[in-house]
């Protein structure tokens, strides 16, 4: 085998490269732009649509050969074989290529050079097959962008300082490839990525009998990406997996763009307001002569209710930090300012913005960083920027903990995988270890915020609870916040609620809830109607002017003080906001708003109010604020400039794992040992008993062995529906709870219990009652990913009431799957597999991974499979005995395997060991009894290697199957994990796609399904 060239190790530039950089004094030396004169990497070129003659001339394109080819890659070999010779009239090196594989339509190019062999680069497909004209062919270059990998149109600027033609690029790498492996057969060229269009790539092809190996080819790839000075002149990197370098054709950076777009900059809302704050501050410095002046004054409102809220507005003087807290509410403005700077340039991807609303910030210093937990509206990002700053610096609000904080905060903007808040995935207000992450969902903070309130006092109360698992102080306060708009939203009514419940039942739950109000959602105004919605909530309120900073501390601070005292809920309420520049820079303001209203909205500028507060105080001056301003200005493009040009979320593979968190390894122990006629019962030992008895030990055996573990759920406390919980509350009556019947809350309360450092297993009473708290649900999976797979939430759901049965009809017989990333899904048909599976279950959660165990109705109290053969009681299997997600079991002979293969799980296990007991041959049939739903297990893709025959037999409803998603994969060839399912007969029986009725399971898969899925196969 070959090694790497002599002249190349990895981590240096080959000695010909360094000969060459010599030879020519320097990196790009004696190298000219295409356009003639000047550095390669200095010159900036200036196309004009109608110099394309003048520039042919100036030998633009004149070292350029087109070499027409009609070559396509075809699997036809005969097509191929006459394209073959075609080609071998075109000399690239030595020899003639033969390209192999099935790679797609590419169009490569063609260079020489005085002085120089000429290196053909054939087309796939000529550009200029019907062209006869020069002007046109001159339009063909310029619209597909053939020659000039960075020309892109005469009406845009050629950024030339750094970025090179990407034909003289592929010319120089071309030579100095062939330096290194003269002896092997290549080619070169350039493409436009089909399936990323904002991508160009430069693709090397190597005939792969002239490569002696392939790694040391890989490995010389990946030196040229990270020494090559070419491929860092074209703004190139390694395209893994391929011998190619690949570049964004929008290849402009955040700075180029700003100075491209200046005009349309100029125009924005933000940028006529941040002028004349500007302005405005320079006026008062004239006007003051810099000295301490007092701003113009401002009165500041008092606000009632009809339950007399306490109400607070500015004091005389303050304890607050002026000049950070200023800085925090100019910050604010300006990172929204660019975040939609940004955005006009490309490089931007959120704009909700949080003007109008910077005076919260103050909200931030009534909380206690080192205990209190926060999760903030996306609009608040004042509060998260001086809460950040405080933690960061330790109090001393020092300049570069405030760049660093403003960086992160553009990495939010910019999708940055650095990114310490989402790691790129979104882009959402924290990043702090007591800061928990908001989504765009409409106040779904809220549930879980009581839930961290509540389970942090449950924690600290439950003995044998290690102070390594609480995760929060014993006096933490809670504090969530949310616009008006989302105080109508089902989310925070429902947080609402179950805070009032605990405080009724005195249990504790010190949650703040602050509710900053506009008076308008997005287009909807409030039409009054929010002081009558509060006035009805029922928890302590207090009230302030949301644009009077010491209002805001002092209403927020007396509030955190109530809860924290009394232990019970409470509510700030941030009055008189107005909204500037819109909900976002989507948002067409124009459509129910007239000017009038908007330009008041923009010139309600709270930072102007800010900035006066601060003077009064005799801490800061105008002249001191102008430079603070125009200071902050300059780090803030900085930090975008910086931000935009990070790595962003390339991989799929990464943001599959950021799903949720690692699996804990555990040891396959299936199959057991198989009868013929019943199930197994593996290693267990014991008295059998029906399936809730084992799942009730299993629950049991995990609360004894487990002090932060809870259950909650609806009516567990007497033993729930079924009697799986029966007894449990008596042994443990702090951790098996009832809840109100709500699933909204339940759920919510469930993640936040996880938060602060407990184990929960929430019970859902039937399985159509999870789409009553869907949203939650939903938010559990999510939250592993937002956070870029740093937090867990680790939990287990326990949803009954599933599959057949005649009670409640299809409200309580439910028989449809919710099965979002991040969520593991699933089903056990027997106790003794529960009762292992659940230990794993366990294992899993306590690593952070949230599971969902789905029990089958008809199975929890069965005890006969055929007959009176109490064929379906098991033994509660012997302690350390755990099922990993990937085993399967299989039902068959002992001897060897069947014909057909039946896969199922849950009640479709019985259903099916009942089926082949009225065929014919039950011995050709195996029945595979497979557990997890969410993914496609290991287990199964070896267990139906050896079937040529398959029946799929889901008990779901058809379009909501789990087993359909499993044929993709299993429809792989072996090589790529698979059992290249399309070379078996094989079929899929579900159950009907409707709704069963009361009183019958006429719709739900049955034996004469299954029985029918058996004979299709079997023709």
């Amino acid at each position: 085998m070959r090694s790497l060239p002599s002249n190349l190790k990895p981590g240096n530039i080959s000695k010909a490269l360094t000969k060459r950089k010599e030879e020519r004094g320097g990196a790009g030396g004696g190298e000219k732009a295409l356009g003639g004169g000047g550095s390669m990497v200095n010159t900036r070129v200036r196309p004009k649509a109608s110099d394309f003659l003048t520039k042919q001339k100036m030998n633009l394109f004149s070292h350029t050969k087109y070499m027409e080819s009609d070559f396509h890659i075809h699997g036809d070999k005969n097509k191929a074989e006459v394209k073959m010779n075609k080609l071998k009239q075109m000399k690239i090196s030595e020899s003639a290529f033969k390209p192999g594989g099935n790679r797609r339509l590419l169009k490569h190019e063609s260079f020489s050079a005085k002085g120089h062999d000429v290196e053909s680069f054939p087309y796939s497909s000529s550009p200029y097959n019907e062209s006869r004209e020069y002007w046109f062919k001159v339009k063909k270059m310029e619209d597909a962008k053939i020659l000039a990998g960075s020309f892109r149109g005469s009406k845009q600027k050629l950024n030339s300082n750094k970025i090179s033609y990407l034909p003289e690029v592929v010319k120089l790498l071309f030579k100095e490839i062939k330096a290194d492996w003269g002896d092997s057969n290549f080619q070169a060229s350039t493409i436009d990525d089909d399936l990323r269009p904002h991508q160009e790539k430069v693709l090397f092809r190597f005939q792969k009998d002239t490569i002696d190996s392939h790694s040391a080819l890989n490995n010389y790839m990946t030196v040229m990406a990270e020494t090559n000075e070419n491929v860092e002149r074209g703004h190139l990197k390694r395209e893994p997996g391929r011998y190619g370098l690949v570049r964004p054709s929008s290849f402009a950076t955040l700075a180029e763009r700003r100075v491209e777009l200046a005009g349309d900059i100029d125009k924005l809302s933000e940028n006529i307001a941040l002028e004349e704050l500007r302005g405005w501050l320079k006026y008062k410095v004239t006007s003051a002569s810099g000295s301490h002046a007092q701003g113009s004054e401002r009165s500041s409102s008092v606000f009632g209710s009809s339950l007399s809220p306490t109400t607070f507005s500015s004091t005389s003087s303050s304890s607050m930090p002026v000049k950070p807290l200023l800085k925090s509410v100019i910050s604010t403005f300006l990172l929204h300012y660019h975040s939609r700077v940004a955005s006009a340039c490309g490089n931007g991807f959120y704009t909700i913005g949080p003007c109008g609303e910077e005076n919260l910030a103050a909200a931030a210093l009534a909380l206690d960083n080192d205990r209190d937990t926060a999760a903030l509206h996306y609009r608040h990002l004042g509060i998260s920027l001086m809460r950040g700053w405080t933690s960061r610096s330790g109090g001393m609000y020092d300049d570069e903990s405030l760049k660093s904080l403003l960086l992160d905060r553009a990495r939010g903007y910019t999708v940055s995988s650095l990114d310490p808040v989402t790691s790129g995935n979104h882009c959402c207000l924290g990043g702090g270890e007591l800061d928990f992450l908001v989504t765009s969902t409409l106040a779904s903070q809220c549930p879980p915020a009581v839930g961290r309130a509540l389970g942090n006092s449950l924690a600290h109360s439950l003995p044998g609870v290690s102070s390594t698992s609480l995760a929060f102080n014993k006096r933490s306060v809670h504090y969530v916040t949310l616009g008006d708009g989302s105080a109508a939203n089902a989310h925070f009514l429902a947080a609402v609620n179950l805070a009032r419940y605990a405080e009724h039942r005195s249990f504790k739950c010190p949650v703040v809830f602050g509710l900053s109000d506009n008076q308008v959602s997005i287009s909807l105004p409030n039409y009054g109607f929010l002081p009558k919605l509060l006035d009805s909530l029922g928890i302590k309120r207090f009230e302030c002017d949301g644009n009077d900073l010491e209002g805001v501390y002092e209403a927020t601070k007396q509030a955190v003080d109530y809860s924290r005292k009394t232990q019970k809920p409470s509510l700030v309420h941030y009055k008189g906001l107005k909204r500037r520049f819109g909900h976002a820079a989507t948002d067409r303001q124009t459509a129910y708003l007239s000017q009038q209203e908007i330009k008041a909205h923009v010139e309600a500028d709270n930072v102007e109010r800010a900035i006066e507060w601060g003077v009064r105080t005799g801490e800061v001056t105008y002249s001191e604020v102008l430079d603070t301003l125009s200071g902050l200005e300059n780090d803030v493009r900085k930090a975008f400039d910086a931000a935009s040009l990070e790595p962003k979320v390339t991989e799929r593979t990464a943001v599959m794992a950021q799903a949720s968190q690692p699996e804990v390894e555990t040891a396959r122990m299936l199959p057991f040992p198989q009868s013929a006629n019943r199930p197994t019962e593996g290693t267990a030992e014991g008295r059998k008993d029906v399936m809730r008895k084992s799942m009730n030990r299993a629950i049991a055996e995990a609360l004894d062995t487990h002090p932060n573990m809870v259950y909650i759920g609806e009516d567990v406390q007497h033993g729930g529906y079924y009697l799986v919980t029966d007894k449990l509350h008596k042994k443990h009556p702090s951790r098996v709870c009832d809840f109100p019947p709500d699933e909204t809350t339940l759920i919510g309360a469930g993640i936040g219990y996880s938060q602060a450092g407990l184990l929960p297993v929430v019970e859902i009473p039937y399985a159509k009652y999870l789409d009553c708290g869907l949203d939650m649900f939903m938010e559990a999976g999510i939250l592993n990913w937002l956070g870029g797979g740093k937090k867990g939430t680790g939990m287990i759901f326990r949803l009954q009431g599933f599959d057949r049965g005649t009670f409640g009809g299809n409200f309580h017989t439910h028989n449809q799957l919710h099965m979002p990333p991040g969520v593991d899904v699933v089903c056990f048909s027997n106790g003794e597999d529960y009762a292992r599976g659940f230990r794993n279950a366990v294992r899993q959660a306590e690593a952070g991974r949230v599971l969902m165990l789905v029990d089958c109705t008809a199975l929890l109290n069965l005890r006969h499979l055929i007959g009176k053969d109490r064929g379906w009681e098991r033994a509660y299997p012997q302690e350390g005995e755990v099922l990993s997600f990937h085993d399967v079991r299989r039902y068959g002979s002992e001897t060897g395997r069947g014909k057909v293969a039946v896969v199922t799980y849950g009640n479709g296990v019985v259903t099916s060991l009942q089926a082949r007991e009225k065929c014919p041959e039950p011995k050709d049939i195996d029945i595979i009894d497979c557990m997890l739903l969410s993914e496609c297990p290991d287990g199964l893709v070896e267990e139906l290697g050896s079937y040529e025959r398959v029946v799929f037999a889901d008990i779901c409803k058809e379009g909501q199957n789990p087993l359909s998603g499993m044929l993709g994969k299993l429809n792989q060839t072996e090589e790529r994990g698979g059992v290249d399912l399309g070379k078996k007969m094989w079929c899929l029986k579900t159950a009907q796609r409707t709704y069963n009725p009361l009183g019958t399971t006429l719709t739900f898969l049955n034996v004469e399904d299954v029985i029918a899925g058996i004979e299709e196969v079997s023709k």
